[in-house]
């Protein structure tokens, strides 16, 4: 009678929404894995935390089932299974009341941001209170409603908001619509986590700022601004969470090699300067002299154990691909006999690894 939704937003790699195609008989479908692999598609950071169990909302629709078991009567001549489909029925049409009354507001915020009027005369109650919070904390909006792609991660998703807070400065911001109770507004684990994915994103890397907006209630809407802390342990849960929906999809998008390989450059380099006392600047450059060339031969070596080919380290460095294969050979063959080479290539390792951005994920 109740069986799981098979629904999860998918993304091109250009960012444009793909949530359903075209089926055989010409009708709209939902996009499954298999037009994922086709079309190398990204799942969005919302359906991906469906993977974690989240007793709240779990909770929330087990009480609208009672709800509706408790109003409902029970037809004389009804059977078990008419029955049971009304209840149903009737526990998810209030339970979809949330999720619409989410997507009205979200229409109209979003003409807020782009400082044009609202649409529904309807919202008003709702949308006054959010625009005069706006006018008086926002300064500047850099994008709304604004798709992102994680190429290296391989997810996606749409950003409520990106812009400069007056107090925080730049701030991610999510909008989320709640029935608000005598405990007041709840932010739940799930709000920064999505904020943490979609942060990730970005460049530089902003603050994490929620936004409750009372759906029962009209009235200012609550925010929160999520500590660093907070942000990071929020991140490694979705990262991990993310390993895990790819590992049961048995799917993750194909990475572009080059720019994947032109990230790594940059944070090996940095890394190479510190561990030997280089400036990166050299490291980069084209002269030979010690103990610059090491540290090249270094960066060699640790983009080829993190999987990438001698010739795409070649372009970024602009050398031949032998020179590559001769310079990993190299700094291998030193560290075999010099326990100080060995030590600092062992640093730059241990360094380098602590920077998930250059670790790829297992296929």
């Amino acid at each position: 009678m109740i069986k799981p939704t098979q629904d999860a937003h998918l993304y091109t790699a250009a960012g444009a929404p793909m949530h359903t195609v075209k089926a055989a008989n010409g009708n709209m479908r939902a996009t499954t894995v298999r037009d994922a692999r086709k079309f190398n598609l990204y799942y969005s950071v919302t359906s991906i935390l469906k993977i974690i169990h989240n007793e709240h909302i779990e909770a929330w629709k087990l009480n609208n089932l009672l709800d509706a078991a408790a109003r409902l009567r029970r037809g004389t001549q009804e059977s078990d299974a008419s029955f049971k489909k009304r209840l149903v029925d009737d526990s998810r049409s209030v339970s979809g009341e949330a999720p619409r009354f989410g997507s009205r507001f979200h229409n109209d915020a979003e003409l807020i941001n782009k400082d044009q009027p609202p649409v529904e005369e309807e919202m008003r109650p709702w949308t006054d209170p959010y625009r005069e919070w706006f006018d008086e904390n926002i300064s500047t909006v850099l994008s709304t409603e604004k798709a992102l792609v994680n190429e290296h991660y391989g997810y996606a998703g749409t950003m409520d908001l990106h812009a400069v807070h007056r107090e925080h400065g730049p701030c991610v911001i999510d909008f989320k619509t709640q029935r608000v109770g005598a405990k007041g507004p709840q932010f739940y684990e799930s709000f920064i986590m999505q904020l943490a994915a979609y942060r990730e994103c970005l460049k530089p890397k902003p603050k994490c700022l929620s936004l409750v907006i009372n759906s029962v209630e009209p009235g200012p809407p609550v925010e929160k601004l999520w500590t660093d802390d907070e942000v990071q342990a929020a991140w490694q849960q979705f990262y991990y969470a993310n390993c895990l929906f790819q590992l049961r999809k048995n799917y993750r998008p194909k990475l572009d090699v080059s720019r994947d390989v032109d990230k790594a450059f940059d944070k090996v380099t940095e890394a190479a300067a510190m561990v030997f006392h280089v400036p990166r600047e050299e490291i980069v450059g084209r002269r030979r002299h010690e103990p610059v060339a090491t540290a090249r031969n270094a960066c060699y070596e640790m983009l080829h154990r993190r999987g990438f080919g001698y010739t795409e380290i070649g372009r970024v460095f602009m050398r031949d691909h032998s020179a590559i294969i001769s310079g990993c050979k190299r700094i291998i063959g030193l560290s075999d006999v010099d326990k100080n080479i060995a030590s600092r290539l062992g640093q730059l390792d241990y360094l380098i690894s602590q920077d998930e951005n250059l670790d790829r994920m297992p296929k």
